[in-house]
């Protein structure tokens, strides 16, 4: 059976450096604000595996696995929204 949606792609004889070069700085940018949202992550892993020692100790143990969980899912999140938005560019 033949394909139904057929795309052809003619080949230019000049093409733009400028639209190429524009590419780059947006792809570029989106590594630029991954890396303040990293930080922030680093900080809050940080603050929250302090914060789960202590609970450890003054709160039954469930209260800091849902904190630390939360906080995972927080990270997965982000993560992957960022991956999805740099592989896809959208």
């Amino acid at each position: 059976m033949p394909h139904l949606v057929q795309l052809t792609i003619g080949h230019q004889d000049r093409y733009s450096r400028g639209m190429g070069c524009l590419g780059a700085i947006f792809f570029l940018g989106r590594f630029i604000a991954l890396i303040p949202v990293l930080i922030w992550l680093g900080i809050l892993g940080f603050v929250i595996g302090i914060v789960a020692w202590i609970m450890q100790i003054k709160i039954p143990a469930i209260g800091a696995i849902i904190l630390v969980a939360g906080v995972a899912l927080l990270v997965v999140v982000v993560l992957s929204y960022f991956s999805t938005v740099l592989v896809t560019g959208s």
